[in-house]
């Protein structure tokens, strides 16, 4: 399976966003995702700020069928949250990152892939890994959309 994809290591730099954390079911993802996402960037618009970089959806806790994710949007400068919008850090250091191609149902074997090449390398992950559309999924039939993961690694590991 990892020979699918391209999976490279790089260095990330800490990123401040803004999420809405939510758990749902592992189908649901997708709906509370652009439901989240609409109220994140509203927040952002009327507090002045500006999103730095592509939405992502990170995943915080799977268990039962059921995923605790957050939702959000990057930013240029940190921004204070307010009620379930909540201030957020994407972590910096090094990560293993591949892009997924096709309709996002289909993520989860890239997912593998990449934790397969983590244990082949022999180094600890840290939770937390997240996904970004490279590309809109309203624009682009779904065999076209571009999925980027993240997992980022554990501190000298």
């Amino acid at each position: 399976m990892a020979n699918k994809y391209t999976i490279e290591l790089v260095e990330l730099r800490e990123q401040p966003s803004l999420v809405i954390k939510s758990s749902v079911a592992k189908d649901g993802t997708g709906e509370q995702l652009a439901q989240s996402l609409d109220r994140v960037f509203q927040f952002i618009e009327q507090a002045g700020g500006a999103p730095s970089g592509e939405p992502f959806m990170r995943y915080l806790e799977l268990g039962n069928g059921q995923v605790t994710i957050a939702a959000g949007m990057p930013l240029a400068e940190a921004i204070a949250g307010a009620g379930e919008i909540e201030a957020h850090t994407l972590p910096g250091g090094r990560a293993l990152t591949t892009v997924y191609l096709g309709d996002h149902g289909g993520v989860g074997a890239a997912w593998d892939a990449v934790w397969e090449r983590a244990e082949s390398l022999g180094v600890d992950t840290r939770s937390g890994g997240w996904d970004v559309y490279t590309n809109d999924p309203a624009e682009v039939p779904a065999r076209e959309v571009q999925t980027r993961l993240y997992l980022p690694l554990a501190d000298g590991g």
